[in-house]
């Protein structure tokens, strides 16, 4: 394998993780949560085979091989589920509309106006809900899928990692 691929290696894994993550999501119409994590698995499995593959020509140790193709690879793995979690999230797309029928600019006091705290609850629930992440069972919310508890911790290890600060 080319001296390039080691330098391409976390690209290419990443776009083994996207690849993935949308014939997971599309053609076997898996859950947002667990696509994404199946194609992190998937990259992570390519990038895996590169810095295997690469110890042979790779100029450096072993464990700084690892760091960096990992570290870069979480890195952008982080970057594309943070993509992601903006196109799914709803209420960003709703303020952007706003901002464009006010004609781009609009004062925060009535934005913010229109955007009660129970109205952002309430749809948060409610898409939780429709995802069957989460159910109302005796007037009590109950995580319905681990999976999101998994999620969020790692998306709070990756802070933690990346210096933003956990929660």
């Amino acid at each position: 394998m080319a001296r390039w691929l080691l330098v391409a290696s976390p690209m290419l894994a990443l776009a083994i993780n996207c690849a993935f993550y949308l014939l997971l999501r599309r053609a076997f119409a898996w859950r947002i949560g667990t696509s994404i994590l199946g194609g992190l698995c998937f990259g992570f499995a390519a990038i895996v085979g590169f810095v295997l593959d690469s110890l042979d020509y790779a100029n450096v140790a072993f464990a700084e091989l690892m760091i960096c193709q990992f570290g870069t690879y979480l890195t952008l793995s982080f970057c594309f589920w943070t993509f992601l979690n903006l196109n799914i999230t709803s209420l960003r797309i709703r303020v952007i509309r706003e901002l464009l029928q006010a004609g781009g600019a609009i004062a925060v006091v009535e934005l913010l106006a229109s955007y009660s705290d129970a109205e952002r609850l309430q749809r948060r629930l409610a898409r939780l809900l429709n995802g069957r992440q989460i159910e109302l069972v005796d007037g009590n919310w109950r995580l319905r899928s681990s999976l999101i508890l998994i999620i969020a911790r790692c998306i709070d290890v990756n802070r933690t990692i990346m210096g933003l600060g956990g929660g």
